[in-house]
């Protein structure tokens, strides 16, 4: 019958719509500081009127979510910082990439690792994993050090850092393939800018392969996601299609861990 929906798709749409606003109105409330945030501001970004803005934080100061300032400005009440604490613990870097990397590793059958980067640190660290269910696979101990220059995960890294930082690592070799030559590594840090996610084929560990892409965390770099795996697996044809499925995994969790990134837009 025309103009029938039996699916609930447009009921559906119009749901995710919603939440969606009610979603941008309390990151706006954790976001917004001593100084609050005002209904006209909500109601720009979230594309509601401002009586509709009104009417949702009429609500939120009855539940407790959000509590009122002066002129007629807002901020988080009781309720969103009693849930700040609970999970404080649990928003770290490793909390954000359980997900994509437990995609990864079931998209590929490879094992999939997180690496945190410290800018006072003299390289990465492994912290967070997802194994392969291969009988041979690739492994590497959590809280283990990798250098920066030398392995897919350290290059995704290297090459979003500051340049003062760049110029203080050390070239040493690891490997044949590790590139020890700064204009050969400079050229291979701006392809990894380029198209997104790094490579690297025994230039770490001679028998290991790696497709690694960045996170950031508000705009500075914070780690990379990295699909490791046996060299002798690892088919150069396919870095055009894993490369870009690393680095959209992520981009989801630099948008997990950067404030105001988080909401993506409504359909």
């Amino acid at each position: 019958m025309a103009g029938s929906d039996p699916d609930g798709a447009l009921s559906a749409g119009a749901d995710r719509k919603t939440v969606a606003r009610v979603v941008t109105v309390l990151d706006a409330l954790a976001e917004s500081g001593a100084s609050g945030v005002g209904v006209r501001e909500l109601a720009q970004e979230t594309g509601m009127s401002s009586s509709a803005v009104q009417r949702v934080l009429a609500q939120f100061v009855d539940l407790g979510v959000a509590a009122p300032g002066a002129r007629d400005r807002y901020e988080a009440g009781s309720l969103p910082l009693a849930w700040a604490a609970l999970l404080a613990d649990r928003h770290t870097l490793g909390w954000a990439a359980h997900d994509a990397l437990a995609a990864l590793t079931a998209r590929f059958d490879e094992s999939a690792y997180l690496v945190r980067y410290d800018p006072d640190a003299p390289g990465i660290v492994f912290v967070a994993a997802e194994h392969s269910m291969k009988p041979i696979r690739y492994v590497v101990e959590l809280g283990s050090l990798a250098p920066l220059h030398a392995g897919a995960a350290g290059k995704a890294v290297l090459a979003h850092v500051d340049e003062s930082v760049a110029a203080r690592v050390v070239l040493e070799r690891h490997a044949a393939a590790t590139l020890t030559d700064p204009e050969l590594l400079r050229a291979d840090l701006a392809a990894v800018r380029e198209r997104g996610y790094a490579l690297s084929v025994g230039e770490r560990i001679e028998e290991a392969a790696g497709v690694a892409a960045p996170v950031f965390r508000n705009g500075v770099v914070a780690g990379a996601l990295t699909v490791t795996l046996p060299r002798y697996r690892f088919d150069p044809a396919l870095a055009d299609e894993w490369g870009p499925l690393v680095a959209q995994a992520a981009a989801g969790v630099t948008r997990l861990m950067s404030p105001g990134a988080r909401i993506p837009s409504s359909p």
